[in-house]
């Protein structure tokens, strides 16, 4: 977090000095018509305030979000320049003033989807920053969690027992699905053999389980499929977020599912 407010503030400052030059510049090249640099203006210096919010809240800002706001901003100060102008005519062009609107509502609409998104995914990163910052203590650990004492605790939601070693992944985490077993991105592979050994000590009453690797379960939030091993239990959360989200993280455990199976291996449905 530190790397990130670090590198935030020096592109605040270098992007204060240079905005300010090149904004500086180019009204006094257009001169008159120095209202026509606005837009220009506007989304150079969107960035600059996505670098201060960056540094406030310790989060890096995806680019897609920075040049989505940027790029609306130019447009809408370029259409409010061009309603300024043709309502300053003295024979005002009605065609203008419809073509301004109708794009001006459209870019309405695309700001309030963009700002819902945006909101949606770093509301929660800046509400805990903005806690930090004021002093207010996180949310204290359940009895259980404290006496377990590990950052990877985790309730058995088929038990309700809370389990010490617990390693939960997202589902981007995973890096690649092989015969053998899976790869994640921080380097651990879980072997299936392994998998279907964890399995049959956790499920011994039941027959017929000779090939089955884990438990899933697509009807919670989030969707999950848990692999119990010998050191410690693994399990794989499909959580997308934005638009839609919910039907993507579906789709992507039923593929997941489907992966598994094409590769001659079962899963336990706890639905």
């Amino acid at each position: 977090m530190k790397s990130v407010r670090k590198k935030a503030l020096i592109a605040i400052i270098i992007e204060f000095f240079v905005f300010s030059f090149v904004g500086f510049s180019l009204v006094l090249m257009l001169f008159h018509a120095g209202i026509l640099a606005f837009p220009v203006i506007a989304f150079m210096w969107t960035f600059w305030g996505f670098n201060v919010l960056t540094f406030f809240i310790g989060t890096e800002i995806k680019f897609r979000y920075k040049i989505s706001f940027a790029v609306l901003n130019l447009l809408l100060v370029s259409l409010l320049i061009a309603f300024l102008i043709n309502s300053a005519e003295s024979t005002r062009n009605n065609t203008v003033q419809i073509v301004s609107i109708a794009v001006s509502i459209v870019v309405a609409l695309l700001y309030l989807l963009v700002s819902i998104l945006f909101v949606k995914h770093y509301w929660n990163p800046a509400k805990n920053e903005v806690l930090r910052l004021l002093g207010k203590n996180s949310p204290e650990p359940t009895a259980g969690q404290a006496a377990c004492g590990l950052t990877h605790c985790y309730t058995d939601t088929r038990t309700g027992v809370l389990i010490e070693n617990m390693k939960v992944y997202n589902y981007k985490s995973v890096k690649s699905i092989e015969k053998e077993g899976i790869i994640f991105s921080d380097g651990l592979k879980i072997i299936f053999q392994d998998c279907i050994n964890g399995f049959k000590k956790n499920y011994n009453s039941f027959t017929n389980v000779s090939t089955c690797i884990a438990e899933r379960n697509i009807l919670v939030q989030p969707p999950y499929f848990q692999f119990y091993l010998d050191d410690m239990n693994v399990k794989i959360i499909f959580d997308c977020k934005g638009l839609f989200a919910k039907k993507r993280s579906i789709k992507l455990f039923q593929y997941f599912q489907l992966k598994i199976k094409s590769l001659g291996y079962k899963t336990f449905d706890l639905t």
